[in-house]
């Protein structure tokens, strides 16, 4: 699934158990990107936040990571909190795939995929994933 706002592209991966989008992943990236849009004013191109906690919405209520900055928003469910972030990254950029600068999905250094994936993109700079990937 792929929508987009006034500033972001969004794009969604259905997720592995439902066979549908994670609606409260979708809703923690529209809210992140909210939050974020707020602290511009006060916060530096290299501000990020990240964290971890239990998504509810769906039987499962599976626990997500979220990694969220000025230049990528992403949430990774049903993954452990100690998740390696980069790892994650990196497949998500070769998932998510156009606009990555040809970064290749790789599962190296993942304990675990991720069941469903939401990533937020600005609108200004589309291939800022690969930076997050560290492409």
């Amino acid at each position: 699934m792929i929508w987009d706002d006034d500033t972001h592209e969004f794009s969604s991966t259905s997720c592995l158990h439902t066979g549908a989008p994670c609606p409260a992943a979708v809703r923690m990236a529209e809210r992140l990107v909210s939050a974020l849009r707020l602290s511009d004013p006060f916060t530096g191109e290299d501000f990020q936040i990240t964290g971890s906690g239990q998504l509810t919405g769906c039987k499962r209520s599976c626990a997500a990571l979220y990694v969220a900055g000025k230049s990528a928003v992403r949430i990774y469910c049903d993954v452990a909190d100690d998740a390696d972030t980069g790892a994650l990254d990196r497949f998500a950029s070769g998932f998510f795939g156009p606009g990555t600068a040809g970064v290749a999905l790789s599962c190296a250094g993942l304990k675990q995929i991720p069941c469903a994936m939401v990533q937020a993109l600005p609108h200004d700079s589309l291939p800022a994933a690969a930076q997050m990937a560290g492409a």
